[in-house]
């Protein structure tokens, strides 16, 4: 199990992080009201492709799950501080809560290999990140789990890693931690009721890493509904493919299963 620690001793807070990848609410789907997504220093070609459920208003989310295969890195970007590439799974409302995978580091690689950090991260008013950026390798499976924690109203966030073959080869090692989060720092304080899958791109950066892969994605929410299980919404037009999402519903919980969601690539490409 994660050693979960306190948000305070682990937090480095910044306003306007020049590592951050993320840091931008995700926009709402179908012309639902929409929060700013941008920061407050404003984000140049921000482009977003994201998955979401289209849960009940003010359904609040208990549970949120899911496994990102890492995909394959990309060629190293010129200009690499104004190309920003990021995917995420995170929990939403007035703030943000999110696990990022970040082609962004302190100091500009040209190693291909080195694409890819974990950097779990939190927005907006401030914005900060949990944690120094960890190296990641293409195959690693990276699990996220955020779990309301309905006593203390606050949220546990918890991450895995399971190595695969190229970084076992390069020498890295799996790992576990998590933090106990409370909203009020960074402007929120309502339960989430927005469970995302995301592809962000900043300035120069383009989804030029393939398809890849989410597995065991869970969402459990407090609401006997169910047909927000298979109407999934999307921002931005983007190839992707799902399993049968599978809905169960126990008391006033309802819990939202599918095995593989696949991110293919732009509309276009």
């Amino acid at each position: 199990m994660p050693n979960f620690k306190t948000l305070v001793t682990l937090v480095a807070v910044c306003l306007f992080c020049e590592t951050a990848s993320q840091g931008n609410f995700a926009p709402r789907p179908n012309g639902l009201a929409n929060l700013s997504h941008k920061r407050d220093n404003e984000v140049a070609n921000l482009t977003f492709y994201t998955l979401s459920f289209g849960l009940p208003d003010k359904a609040p989310i208990y549970r949120f799950e899911s496994t990102l295969i890492i995909p394959n890195g990309s060629p190293p970007d010129k200009n690499f501080q104004g190309a920003v590439k990021a995917v995420w799974p995170g929990l939403q409302n007035k703030d943000l809560l999110q696990n990022v995978l970040t082609n962004q580091k302190k100091v500009a690689s040209e190693n291909k290999n080195e694409q890819w950090f974990h950097l779990p991260f939190f927005c907006c008013h401030p914005a900060g990140d949990f944690k120094t950026e960890v190296q990641l390798y293409p195959g690693d499976a990276l699990t996220s789990i955020y779990v309301w924690d309905i006593p203390h109203n606050k949220y546990l966030d918890s991450w895995t890693l399971v190595t695969a073959n190229a970084g076992k080869d390069a020498g890295a090692k799996g790992f576990t931690g998590g933090v106990v989060y409370d909203q009020k720092i960074a402007g929120g304080g309502e339960p989430y009721n927005q469970a995302i899958l995301a592809v962000e791109l900043q300035g120069l950066g383009e989804w030029d890493f393939g398809s890849f892969t989410w597995r065991n994605i869970i969402v459990m929410a407090r609401t006997k509904e169910t047909k927000w299980c298979t109407k999934l919404n999307t921002t931005n037009n983007f190839k992707f493919r799902t399993s049968m999402p599978v809905a169960t519903t126990e008391g006033e919980l309802t819990t939202c299963y599918i095995a593989t969601v696949v991110f293919k690539s732009p509309t276009g490409k």
